[in-house]
């Protein structure tokens, strides 16, 4: 269902997107120190 959504933002040419986009590999590098935690 949140694809839909996301398909609408991308029509609109909308660069809300885009700042997720760099957001995503931030995601990893979090659980790569939480691995360290470990």
């Amino acid at each position: 269902m949140i694809e839909l959504p996301v398909d609408n933002t991308k029509k609109k040419g909308k660069e809300t997107e885009a700042d997720h986009e760099p957001q995503t590999p931030t995601t990893p590098t979090v659980e790569v120190g939480i691995r360290s935690q470990d």
